[in-house]
C-alpha cells in the first residue's frame, strides 16, 4: 500500500515537471501572448506551487526553530557552567578574605607577646579527650616543643603537650586536668583555672573569701608557674559562689577563646615560659 501512495506521488509529480517544461517552452517561443491552454496549465500548477511554497516555508522556519532551540540549550548549559564556576570562585575568595582577616588580628594580637611565635593550623580535635585536646600541623621540626603556651587573637588557649616532627597536640585551658595561675583584672586577687569536666568552660578556684570578684570581671594569666606569660586573657566571670564554710569562693569562668570554631593559634617560642612544669604529663 506504501508503495502504491508513492509511485502515484512519483508519477503526479513526474506529471506537473512536464507541464511546468512544456509552459516555459511555450512562453519561449511566444512570450507576449498566453493561449487558453496555458492558461489552465498556469492554473493546475500555481495550486501545487503554492502549497509546495507554504510546505517549504513551514519545514523552514520549523528547521530554524530546532537549530535555535539546540543552540540555546547548548548557550543555557554554558551560563549554567558558567554561573557555577563563578560561585565556587566567590565561596573560595570568601573563604579566603575570612581566612585573612583571622590571620591579620592573629598577627596584631602577636605584636603584644614577646619571644618568637609560630603561627599554626588547627588540623584536628583529639576525640579520647572530648575534644578538649586540639591538633595543629607544626611540630619540633617548626621548632614547636613541650609546654610552650599557646594562644590565639581571642585569648589563652593552653599549653603544648605532645610533640612529633611535624604535629603538635596542645592541652587547652577547657581540659579537665588542666591548671593556670590567674588574676582577677580587677581586683588583682590570685586563684587558678582549672577546666571543668563538661561544657566549654572553666573554674577559678582557691580564692579567698575575701577576694572581689564579680560577674563580668575579667580574668588574666598571672604568670606564675613559668609556662603562660602574664597578662593573657583567659575569660570572664560568669558566677561566683562561697563554699559551705564560706572560707573559699567558687568562680565560673567562660573563656574568651571560641573552642569550637577554633582554626589557627599562635605558640609562643620563649625558653623563660618552659623553664617550670606546671601541669607534669601522665604516660
Amino acid at each position: 500500500m506504501l508503495q502504491f501512495w508513492l509511485d502515484k506521488r512519483i508519477i503526479t509529480l513526474v506529471i506537473l515537471v512536464i507541464l511546468s517544461l512544456s509552459l516555459m517552452f511555450m512562453q519561449a517561443a511566444r512570450p507576449t501572448r498566453i493561449s487558453g491552454l496555458e492558461s489552465v496549465i498556469m492554473d493546475v500548477i500555481s495550486v501545487p506551487q503554492n502549497l509546495f511554497s507554504k510546505v517549504t516555508r513551514v519545514i523552514g522556519r520549523f528547521w530554524f526553530s530546532l537549530t535555535q532551540v539546540g543552540y540555546l540549550q547548548g548557550e543555557n548549559r554554558r551560563l549554567r557552567e558558567e554561573v557555577a564556576r563563578l560561585n565556587t570562585r566567590l565561596s573560595e575568595l570568601q573563604e579566603q578574605k575570612i581566612i585573612n582577616e583571622r590571620l591579620r588580628e592573629l598577627l596584631k594580637f602577636s605584636s603584644d607577646i614577646s619571644g618568637e611565635r609560630i603561627t599554626a593550623e588547627v588540623i584536628g580535635k583529639d576525640p579520647s579527650n572530648w575534644f578538649r585536646n586540639i591538633i595543629v600541623n607544626k611540630g619540633s621540626a617548626d621548632g614547636v616543643a613541650q609546654n610552650m603556651p599557646v594562644v590565639s587573637h581571642q585569648g589563652l588557649v593552653g599549653r603544648v603537650v605532645k610533640v612529633s616532627a611535624h604535629t603538635a597536640h596542645i592541652m587547652s585551658i577547657i581540659d579537665h586536668t588542666s591548671s593556670v595561675g590567674a588574676i582577677v583584672q580587677r581586683s588583682r586577687d590570685e586563684g587558678v583555672i582549672i577546666g571543668k569536666s563538661y561544657g566549654f568552660l572553666c573554674e577559678m578556684k582557691y580564692l579567698s573569701s575575701r577576694a572581689q570578684v564579680k560577674k563580668d570581671d575579667i580574668i588574666i594569666s598571672s604568670g606564675i608557674g613559668g609556662i603562660f606569660p602574664k597578662g593573657l586573657i583567659i575569660g570572664d566571670v560568669m558566677k561566683v559562689t562561697k563554699d559551705n564554710m564560706g572560707l573559699m569562693q567558687k568562680v565560673e569562668v567562660k573563656p574568651r577563646v571560641d573552642f569550637a570554631k577554633l582554626e589557627e593559634v599562635l605558640i609562643i617560642k620563649a625558653s623563660d615560659h618552659t623553664a617550670e612544669v606546671e601541669h607534669p604529663d601522665e604516660g
